[in-house]
């Protein structure tokens, strides 16, 4: 974990000044305290711009840890991180006693004959901070039959009150009145433990695909690359979901001119996410319009904050705000350290383009079915990039030199352009919207594969058998549409030769 961002003593600077040196750095600084004061009345230089690195090793294969683990862990979010200063690490909660919980909310949520009937079935994902667990309503006739009401719970196990699922649920209930798919819904309004108004748990909708690190790790598992309709699908809800949280709103494709376009919310405040990352994007199936790729739902808004006018002290805080290999320059660059720290539009400048930051990030590790860009590789590209000069330097490996890159310039091109060094330079939510339309209409055209479900699916139990087919025979009714097609409605061995439709 990275040290605190504020820093109020010298060790704590220096702390904070290794920690990045190494993170953006192959080849380490160390300065001492007074030569990192002497530094910061300097101006910053842009050091010329590095080539583009070695090719980028080929993705691993069969090395995915639980590949097959259909669980929602990415809501347990903040779970991993280290406890505030001054405050004891939280005693971790006992899954057993967390899945008897009792929750009622859930008995409230539904008519009052149904309460009860909601049970704490599997621990979808736990750390340190806290826990979430599937609960399922069973019904009161026959129990251990669910219904398809599922939901997550995620519980904290922090002293409250906890600004981490405080701050979760101020955002969740902000949008919830927008009805918007692609941000993960808040079923249940936070319950509160007492009148100080303080959250210790959600109630969010299930996703039993998981996230997309768990798709990421199955298809490392079965050694498959994730083909580039996917690829395409699954940026454009990315794109959708960054469009809430500037908008309030998804972008449309207006009827004038075809192009994108979206009429924010009234008095939206700008969300910056913080922490996007493959584990904090979950997974559905089944929802309309997204039958060749999972439906994509940002998830995890704890470390999220609405845009406001901040300060340099503010801005340093929010240097380590997130997950390691996936800070943004904003945060990471080196202009922190110098006197002229905030020319350039680089340092603590963030905005919307944080956010494109971390869909590029998640794409490019979907892609590569790696971690995230390697910040201590940053390049210039020496091709344009879709049809553009290159703007400045990026990071990671170039993906055009992926080995076995199946994939086309235009997909590979507009994920690096989410990785440009200066927020100014990466393309907006609109822009995204426009690029990947045409780029999945071309990859069709083309004649692009797309990938089976089955693929982005966990793996069944051990031992799993196939349903067997429900019982009876067809309806014995010819002559269906004006030829000699038989009727294919299935009637229970006892229900006559005829279905409903047919029957004399």
């Amino acid at each position: 974990m990275p040290p605190k961002a504020a820093a109020p003593n010298p060790l704590q600077a220096i702390r904070l000044y290794d920690f990045f040196d190494g993170y953006r750095n192959l080849v380490r600084t160390p300065l001492t305290f007074p030569q990192l004061e002497a530094q910061r009345q300097t101006n910053y230089v842009a050091p010329p711009p590095p080539p583009p690195p070695p090719v980028i090793p080929a993705a691993p294969v069969g090395q995915a840890g639980q590949a097959g683990h259909a669980g929602q862990a990415g809501q347990a979010g903040q779970a991993g991180q280290a406890a505030p200063a001054g405050q004891a690490a939280p005693a971790a909660l006992d899954p057993q006693v967390f899945l008897g919980t009792r929750l009622a909310e859930l008995d409230t949520w539904q008519a009052a004959a149904q309460a009860g009937n909601w049970v704490g079935t599997k621990i979808l994902g736990s750390g340190t901070n806290g826990m979430v667990g599937l609960w399922e309503y069973l019904t009161p006739r026959r129990r251990g039959l669910p219904l398809t009401k599922q939901v997550a719970v995620k519980q904290t196990s922090r002293p409250l009150p906890d600004a981490a699922i405080e701050a979760e649920a101020r955002h969740l209930m902000a949008f919830k009145p927008l009805g918007e798919e692609h941000v993960v819904e808040l079923l249940v309004a936070p319950p509160r433990k007492n009148a100080a108004d303080q959250v210790e748990r959600l109630i969010l909708e299930y996703c039993p695909i998981g996230s997309l690190k768990t798709i990421r790790e199955r298809f490392i598992a079965r050694n498959r690359q994730i083909t580039e309709i996917s690829l395409w699908l699954m940026f454009d809800c990315l794109v959708d979901g960054i469009s809430v949280l500037e908008f309030g709103a998804e972008p449309a494709f207006n009827g004038t001119d075809n192009m994108a376009s979206v009429t924010p919310t009234k008095d939206w405040r700008l969300k910056i996410h913080f922490d996007l990352k493959p584990g904090n994007v979950l997974a559905m199936q089944g929802r309309r319009g997204h039958s060749q790729a999972p439906l994509c739902m940002l998830a995890d808004f704890g470390s999220t904050l609405d845009r406001r006018t901040w300060n340099k002290a503010r801005k340093t805080r929010m240097r380590t705000r997130g997950t390691p290999r996936f800070l943004a320059p904003e945060q990471f660059t080196a202009r922190w350290d110098y006197l002229n720290w905030n020319a350039g539009g680089v340092a603590g400048e963030y905005e919307t383009e944080t956010n494109v930051w971390g869909i590029g990030c998640i794409m490019y590790s979907l892609l590569t079915l790696q971690s995230g860009p390697d910040q201590r590789q940053p390049f210039l590209p020496t091709w344009t990039l879709n049809g553009d000069p290159p703007a400045g330097i990026v990071y990671g490996h170039d993906l055009n030199s992926f080995q076995g890159n199946p994939y086309s310039g235009s997909l590979t091109d507009l994920i690096q352009q989410c990785l440009y060094d200066v927020p100014a330079h990466r393309p907006s939510v609109l822009e995204l919207k426009d690029l990947i339309r045409a780029g999945l209409q071309a990859a069709r055209a083309a004649g692009a594969l797309r990938d089976d479900w089955v693929n982005f699916m966990p793996d069944p139990p051990p031992g799993t058998k196939r349903a067997r087919r429900r019982p009876g025979h067809r309806c014995q009714a010819q002559g269906i549409g004006g030829n000699s097609t038989r009727c294919r409605n299935i009637i229970a061995w006892r229900g006559g030769a005829w279905c409903h439709l047919h029957r004399p």
